[in-house]
């Protein structure tokens, strides 16, 4: 099994890389944004990819192939992508051209409409993902302390003051992504709120 390659780059695709490893030349599929940095890091660059290595089956053969993540946080959302039922990994892969932080927080909060907007998934496979993973993405968010609340919640059945707060500020008119980006800020500047007017009136100041 390969966990990781450790090389020099040799050309970036649109959607692979071909690292030289002692002579060899891996060709390993990376995500978006990925590849979009290896690219400008241009030919000769160093390069250490965590991987992860499959067997892809197709009706009269299986190719194997490695998919590559230039952080642990990647991996782990990566792994975690896979254990959706019917979300392969390519698809995962493709999936993830957002920060982890924003991902794994768009999960944490219900957030379908925000993970509907990653490439490959629609809204029956946002709201698989919400239901495989609510309460499961805690320690990859950036505000540790709000995110276990939200993850508690989310276990128990219930409401949370973030996801509340992103409603209300949706329903003032926010787009999605906006209200969400709004929420992550108030949170890292005050970790410690806890009720939805508060929270939203943090987002709301500028």
């Amino acid at each position: 099994m390969i966990r990781y390659l450790k090389g020099e780059l040799v050309e970036v695709g649109e959607e692979s890389v071909v690292i030289d490893v002692g002579g060899v030349g891996y060709e390993v599929f990376v995500p978006e944004t990925i590849a979009e940095n290896l690219r400008a890091r241009g030919p000769g660059a160093p390069v250490r990819l965590l991987v992860h290595h499959y067997l892809a089956l197709e009706p009269s053969r299986g190719t194997p192939m490695l998919l590559g993540f230039e952080t642990q946080a990647q991996f782990e959302l990566f792994q975690h992508l896979i254990s959706v039922p019917r979300f392969g990994p390519r698809q995962a892969a493709r999936a993830l051209v957002a920060p982890v932080a924003s991902i794994a927080r768009a999960v944490e909060l219900g957030d379908a409409g925000y993970l509907r907007s990653l490439p490959g998934v629609g809204q029956s496979k946002a709201r698989d993902i919400v239901n495989a993973l609510r309460g499961k993405l805690g320690r990859l968010v950036d505000v540790p302390e709000a995110q276990r609340r939200a993850a508690e919640a989310a276990e128990a059945g219930e409401r949370t003051v973030e996801s509340d707060a992103l409603e209300a500020l949706v329903y003032l008119g926010q787009s999605r992504h906006e209200a969400l980006q709004r929420i992550n800020a108030a949170l890292r500047r005050r970790p410690d709120i806890d009720s939805v007017d508060s929270l939203v009136a943090e987002a709301l100041r500028e």
